[in-house]
């Protein structure tokens, strides 16, 4: 049995070895660790993650290329307290998806701090998959937890704020394409720039997907043709004051089934429908001081 002076004296010599160790590392070869600067704008005053009186998760623009996203469900369904429920293969093809947040689905769905989603039923509730131009996202900040102090009574489970791109550097022209299974296809051309404080971006997106199997390997005839239009002006005054004009539009023709009780999908009668959906919002912002701005906005769903 080791004496308690025995105990003391080892303890002494480990404390002296490992400070020893400390004091001959150079400086130069101690790790450096810095966070990125994050300004969150869930709150409505922009201010840094760890300072928001309030539980957010940030996507941002770095972890949307990385991760190859498609549309802002992808992006965000794997987010702690986020549940995103997209029927059948495509998600695009029924009104009825919904998004849950904290086991929610009262929630606010904002671009650029403007609602986008109505009052109401799920069927007026933001599709995710319908939003699949993400070369036009910057971030996504989900606040999570009741915000209905700030965005009224639909906000029970919390805010998404989806914040656009402003566009920087000289003019440029991007073409996307990629095929997967099941005549899977996606096509959008882009093109953007800024000169003399004034930023601008158009594309234009064309998505289809065919016919699926589903996990017993029955094949599942839903079928989605889905066009997307976006075009987003800004003119920047001075360091305070900014104008922003933006049209989105997204149009789909689809089919879907819904067989009756007992009956096979092969012999069930499709459904076709079109969701034909635009939006336009004008934003004029003025920045007061560096924890205060103010927004004039005007919107038409």
């Amino acid at each position: 049995m080791i004496s308690s002076s025995y105990k003391s004296l080892i303890l002494m010599l480990a404390v002296g070895a490992i400070t020893n160790v400390a004091n001959a590392m150079p400086t130069e070869d101690l790790p450096e660790f810095s966070l990125e600067k994050l300004v969150v704008s869930a709150t409505k005053v922009p201010t840094t993650m760890f300072n928001a009186n309030a539980n957010v998760n940030v996507v941002g623009r770095q972890e949307i290329e990385n991760k190859h996203f498609n549309n802002i469900g992808e992006a965000i369904r794997n987010l702690p307290g986020v549940n995103v429920q997209n029927m059948g293969g495509s998600g695009e093809a029924y009104a009825d998806n919904t998004l849950y947040i904290n086991g929610s689905k009262n929630i606010v769905v904002l671009i650029d701090g403007v609602r986008i989603n109505f009052n109401g039923g799920d069927a007026e509730k933001f599709s995710s998959a319908d939003f699949i131009d993400m070369n036009l996202v910057e971030r996504i900040e989900v606040l999570k937890g009741s915000a209905s102090t700030l965005y009224g009574s639909d906000a029970q489970g919390g805010v998404i704020n989806i914040v656009t791109r402003k566009q920087s550097g000289n003019g440029y022209g991007k073409l996307h394409t990629d095929y997967g299974s099941f005549k899977t296809s996606h096509v959008g051309l882009s093109a953007g720039g800024t000169e003399k404080g004034l930023n601008w971006y158009i594309a234009a997106q064309n998505k289809k997907s065919g016919s699926f199997k589903d996990g017993q390997g029955r094949r599942v005839p839903e079928t989605v043709d889905a066009k997307t239009f976006n075009v987003k002006l800004g003119k920047t005054f001075d360091e305070k004051n900014d104008l922003s004009l933006m049209y989105t539009q997204y149009k789909s023709d689809y089919s879907r089934i819904k067989p009756k009780k007992g009956q096979v999908y092969e012999k069930a009668t499709p459904i076709y429908g079109t969701k034909d959906n635009n939006n336009f919002v004008m934003s004029y912002n003025h920045k007061f001081s560096e924890s205060s701005n103010n927004i004039l906005s005007f919107s038409r769903n």
